[in-house]
Parts: C-alpha cells; sequence; structure tokens
C-alpha cells in the first residue's frame, strides 16, 4: 500500500495508476489504443500526438488517456490506489 504523503502528491498530479499486470487483466472491451484520426476537432493537428497509440481505459463512463489521466508504473509495488480509490474493480 501507499503511504499518505505518496497518495497526496499522485493525487495532485491528477493521473492513475496502474501496473502493467493490472492494465493486462482489465477485459478487453474496456481498454483500447487510441488509432482514430479526427477531423471534428479544430485543433486536432496541434493535440494529435497526446493521443494517437496512446492506451485508452474506459472506467467509470470517462475515457481516461495514457499519458493525459492515467499512466502504467513498472514496480510491482507500485499501489492501484487513484486517490484512496481502487483503480480495477471486481
Amino acid at each position: 500500500m501507499r503511504n499518505e504523503k505518496q497518495t497526496s502528491e499522485h493525487c495532485k498530479e491528477g493521473l492513475l495508476e496502474m501496473t502493467g499486470a493490472e492494465w493486462d487483466a482489465i477485459h478487453p472491451d474496456y481498454k483500447s489504443i487510441w488509432d482514430t484520426e479526427r477531423s471534428d476537432w479544430p485543433d486536432w493537428p496541434a493535440v494529435r500526438s497526446r493521443y494517437m497509440g496512446k492506451r485508452t481505459l474506459l472506467r467509470e463512463g470517462a475515457l481516461h488517456v495514457e499519458g493525459l489521466s492515467f499512466r502504467i508504473v513498472p514496480s510491482i509495488n507500485a499501489s492501484s490506489q487513484a486517490c484512496g480509490r481502487p483503480l480495477i474493480r471486481r
């Protein structure tokens, strides 16, 4: 488990964290890789690199994009706590 100071710092960043194993355990219906070009976003060329090729996760009705709202951490000791809430619910 993460200590309170680490959780607090994590919440300031605003990113959900999970390990690669946790990512792999998510059902494929709830995760994907962003591969859709957007013609309906006027500033798409400016923000394209933030989305294309990034992992995406549907969680609690929200679409999360790797690097914007979640990240995969390599450590096996990394917690799946996101501001006190488990990332993966079973």
